[in-house]
């Protein structure tokens, strides 16, 4: 099913980037939507983009400064 998509690490322990990539292949993955902080005070990400019925999505969460460490919810 399509349409909006919400995505976000509230709740994660530590400060997120969230990213969303579409296609089939690593080298040729398609950048959809990113966030690193949803506030100057709110260090969790938050995502909205249009899904496609029939896309495959990828969804990446890393660390600020890839030194941020903890538990993600999502």
């Amino acid at each position: 099913v399509g349409g909006t998509t919400i995505i976000q690490t509230a709740g994660s322990t530590f400060d997120t980037v969230l990213a969303v990539y579409r296609g089939t292949e690593f080298t040729s993955l398609i950048q959809v939507a990113s966030n690193n902080d949803v506030s100057v005070s709110n260090k969790t990400s938050r995502v909205s983009f249009n899904a496609t019925a029939g896309t495959t999505y990828h969804i990446v969460v890393d660390g600020f400064d890839t030194k941020a460490r903890g538990n993600i919810t999502l």
